[in-house]
């Protein structure tokens, strides 16, 4: 989760690492999740796929609300100017 978040503001670490990691740990997980006759075994390697899915999450939310707070702040901005250029007209 931290590591999600830690992509998801800095730009030294590709989202790109975040999705590749996350696609091999569920790969592994899915892979060995039968074979595994370890429960503690089988607990952490579930416990580890599922922080990796879960930094995936932070760094999809933080990609798709970027964009959506882009196109806020361009909608803002256009109401606004219409707003000072029909009040312009009236001064």
């Amino acid at each position: 989760m931290i590591e999600g978040l830690v992509v998801a503001v800095s730009g030294q670490f590709s989202k790109w690492t975040v999705m590749i990691i996350a696609a091999l740990v569920l790969g592994l997980y899915v892979a060995l999740r039968e074979r595994l006759t370890w429960d503690a075994g089988r607990q952490v390697l579930w416990i580890v796929a599922a922080s990796q899915l879960l930094a995936l999450l932070v760094v999809i939310f933080a990609f798709v609300f970027k964009w959506i707070a882009i196109g806020l702040i361009a909608v803002f901005a256009i109401f606004a100017l219409v707003y000072l250029f029909s009040d312009l007209r009236r001064a």
